[in-house]
């Protein structure tokens, strides 16, 4: 199974609103965490840039990190949106990503934004899927 439509769907919304995205995991060097995830297609791990410049990561704190997360909890592809790391997970960023999700109307506590395992990413999950 490649990479669903929603995903790339969800990731050109984001490139669209402005954003740089640096793409670290998508599908074939994931383990397999089912059909809703990346071995689905479904599912991304990623960190927003400063710039198209690879590695120019933007801080944890920065207003358009914030922005990041909460133009990824607002999208109508989300599905999930997962933090771990480098500030990321931080109570703040959560409130980004979840106030998206609220305003959106379809947050699900404990599956539209949660805390990841791994690495620093943010994970990114496409839609398709009813809650």
């Amino acid at each position: 199974m490649g990479t669903q439509g929603e995903l790339i769907a969800y990731v050109l919304e984001l490139l669209d609103a402005g954003h740089f995205i640096e793409v670290t995991m998508v599908q074939t060097d994931h383990h397999d965490d089912g059909i809703k995830g990346h071995a689905g297609g479904n599912a991304m791990d990623c960190w927003p840039n400063k710039s198209a410049t690879l590695g120019e990561y933007l801080n944890a704190t920065d207003a358009r990190f914030e922005k990041f997360l909460y133009d990824a909890g607002r999208s109508q592809w989300r599905y999930q949106v997962g933090m771990v790391g480098d500030g990321s997970d931080s109570l703040l960023n959560f409130h980004y990503a979840i106030k998206g999700a609220v305003e959106r109307g379809n947050y699900v506590e404990g599956v539209s934004v949660f805390k990841d395992t791994g690495d620093p990413h943010v994970h990114l999950g496409a839609n398709g899927f009813s809650v």
